[in-house]
Parts: C-alpha cells; structure tokens; sequence
C-alpha cells in the first residue's frame, strides 16, 4: 500500500455532509453471505432487531458484502484511495486535517445522528496502521474502508480523552444526559473539605463522590447512569463531575476526567489485529483538588471518565492471543489535605486492571478506581479526613465506568486477544 498524497475534495465549505438512505438501523440476518453470527458463549449480546424490519437481501447494498450499522453503501463521500499510517500521526474530526510529519491531508464526509454528535466518515481502499494515530476534535470517527484493514504489531488508533479534554465523540450533551458525573458540592466553611464529583458513565455507572470532612463539609455526588447500549448513534462515553470548591481561598475543585472518544472501523474485507496492536478509547482520570492559602487544601477531586466506543464490522475480524480493545474508565482525582494538592486519577488502562489514584496526602479521600472488564462500574471515592485542630479536608472523585465495545462479522470472529470491557459480537 502507498502512503496518500494530499487529497483535497472540493466540496461546499471544505467538507461533505450528505444523508443516508432511510435504513433500519441494525438489520441482522438474511442471506447466507450476509449473515451476522451468533455471540460465542461469554459474549455479551444484544437484542434482536425488530421483527418488522426487512431481510438484508432485500436492501439495495451496491456490493456491500453485510448491511453496516451506520451508513448507506451506496450513498458514500468519496475515497480517499490506499492509506498507510506508518509514522505517528493525529487526525483532527473538526478541520478533517490528518498531520503525519508535514503531511495533511483533508479527508471529508459527515452524516447527521439521532440522539448523538455528528459522525465524520472517511473512506479509504485499503487501510494499513503500523505506527500511533491519534484523533482528536469533537466528531466521532468512522474509517471505512473498501478493501482490507490491517493494524500491524506497532500499530495504535487511540481516541482516549486527554486531562479535562473529551476524546472525540465523548461528553456529547446529546447523549450524556444521565451519564456525566454530578459535580461534588462546595463547602460552606472554612474549616471543612468540599465533596468529589462522581464519575461518568457509558456502559457502566460512574461512582460516587466521597464527601468532604468537618463542620459545613460539601458533600460528595453521584456518578452517571450508564446508556446507549447498542452504539447507535456512534458516540463516546461521558465525563465525570467537577470536585467541589473550597472557601477561603483554600482551592478549587478538581476538573472532572474527560471521556472516551469513539471510533468505528467498517470494512468490506476483513479487519485483521496483529499481537500487540491495540485500539484505545480510554476514559482520563479525575483532576486533584487544589491548594490554597491557610492550613491546607480543602477541594473535592474531579470524578474519571467513563471509557468510549470502539465499532468493527468487516466479513472477517481476527483479534489474536497479544492484541487488544480497550474502553476503561479514568480513576476519580484525590480530594486536597492538609499542605497538598490531590493528585490526579490515572487513565483508564490498557489491560484488565483498574486505574488508579496514587493519593499524595494523608487527609484528602481518594479518587474511586476506574472500570474494567472485571468490575465495569466506576468505584465510590473516599471520604475527606481529619487531622488534629486543622478541621476537616476533602473527599475524592469516583472513577468512571467503562465504555463499549461492539464486533460484527459476517463469519465467526477470532477473538484469542482481549477486549476490556467484554465485546458485544453480533
């Protein structure tokens, strides 16, 4: 494959917003080559579509070997041609710009979404990644590709959201409504902590805050509700809560953990995972509460992110013992104590573990351990604590849940490699 050379589409405005023909929006079934197979037994799945729905061979595909979840074959922008990723790179879904050293290259396609943030859509032939991309800006991203989509050993797409900075697609008001984390409540004295915020939710609730400690603490809030089960519309996870604010100048409260983004991969081949490839939509970690003047900070952590979405559809996709999808939630940010700030909630991992926060202060509560495949809820924060004539200090931010995770093959998949939290494969 060749790396591609500057592509400029000359659209209205520089960019291509179309409607897709009205289709159901998860028809599953019909013809034997147009099959989706059934979840193996430790697959979680999801429910059928409805029983109005037409047969996938009754649906004008223009070739398309499967009905995709969210676009119309015959009514895409067009291609891009062969794309290689094979030195690190960021794609930007707002200015539709891909950086790859001095390359830029404007990829182009929009397609509105019920209930959800727009969805940026590029098209390419075959797609080879062997090395970082990185996407970024407030659309989420679906790559469909033609051909063939191989991510090599080196390869990474990371949609992750970044420090109090959302993943594309994530924190959408849209769709967050019940999901973000509630912010923790301010303090009323000086002499008492403020609450953390809770952590945010998608395919699992976020957690509670802890409350602040002493006389006229705040107190700490609830994570988000966890929604939006079957990734339509495509869209990442939702935020945490802010930590609540001291008084007195003793420090405000810690900025919530952004969310997953998400990303959706549709091929007309097949999607293969080298060992070692990974495809990253991990939630941030809540921010520490601040510290002020007088004895000490007295700020709620900010509550983790709730993991976002990762989508594949393709005839075959093969996941091998090594490679790795992951959506965890960001840990909650640790409430300030006596002489310190908290410290920072921890992204959400990479593997099948927590994220954590390392607290730096005896007295502020902990931030709540992010989810993940074995406990997929964000985890309640600590309480703020005491510390002899220096009254009461602050609590925690919960951690966030995880995201979603959705593959969709037209034979069964090969999945050896690990997917946090557990694939829906349907």
């Amino acid at each position: 494959m060749t790396r591609v050379s500057v592509v400029c589409l000359v659209l209205v405005a520089g960019a291509c917003t179309f409607q897709p023909r009205s289709l159901p929006p998860d028809v599953d079934g019909g013809a034997p080559d147009a099959r989706i197979v059934d979840a193996p037994i430790d697959a979680v799945t999801i429910d059928a579509p409805p029983p109005d729905a037409p047969p996938a061979d009754a649906r004008d595909l223009c070739g398309w070997p499967y009905p995709p979840l969210l676009f119309d074959p015959c009514n895409l922008p067009p291609t891009n041609g062969d794309l290689t990723i094979d030195s690190n790179a960021t794609y930007n879904t707002d200015s539709h710009a891909l950086t790859m050293g001095d390359t830029k290259i404007l990829l182009q396609g929009t397609i509105a979404q019920v209930g959800g943030p727009p969805l940026e859509v590029v098209v390419v032939g075959e797609l080879g990644v062997t090395a970082t991309l990185k996407v970024e800006g407030q659309r989420p991203l679906l790559l469909v590709a033609t051909g063939s989509v191989l991510l090599g050993a080196t390869g990474e797409i990371d949609v992750s959201g970044s420090g109090a900075t959302n993943g594309p697609g994530g924190g959408d008001a849209s769709s967050c409504s019940v999901g973000t984390g509630t912010d923790g409540d301010d303090a009323t004295k000086d002499q008492a902590g403020a609450g953390g915020g809770g952590g945010g939710a998608f395919g699992a609730m976020g957690g509670m805050g802890g409350d602040g400690a002493g006389n006229g603490h705040g107190a700490g809030r609830a994570g988000g509700t966890s929604n939006g089960a079957v990734l339509v519309p495509l869209r990442g996870g939702c935020a945490g809560g802010s930590g609540g604010d001291a008084t007195a100048n003793q420090g405000a409260g810690g900025a919530a953990g952004g969310a997953g983004g998400a990303v959706g991969i549709s091929a007309k081949g097949s999607i293969g995972i080298e060992s070692q490839g990974r495809i990253r939509a991990a939630g941030s970690g809540g921010l520490g509460g601040g510290i002020g003047a007088g004895p000490g900070g007295r700020a709620g952590g900010g509550g983790g992110g709730a993991g976002g979405a990762i989508l594949l559809e393709a005839t075959s996709v093969s996941l091998p013992s090594g490679a790795i999808l992951c959506a965890n939630g960001g840990a909650g940010g640790e409430g300030s104590g006596l002489g310190s700030a908290g410290a920072n909630g921890l992204a959400g991992q990479c593997a099948v573990a927590p994220a954590l926060c390392l607290g730096s202060t005896d007295s502020g509560g902990n931030g709540g351990d992010g989810g993940y495949k074995t406990v997929v809820a964000g985890q309640t924060a600590e309480n703020g604590g005491s510390v002899g004539g220096n009254g009461g200090f602050a609590g925690g931010g919960g951690g966030g849940g995880v995201g979603r995770i959705r593959i969709r093959a037209t034979v069964e998949p090969v999945l050896q490699g690990t997917t946090t939290p557990t694939a829906q494969v349907n």
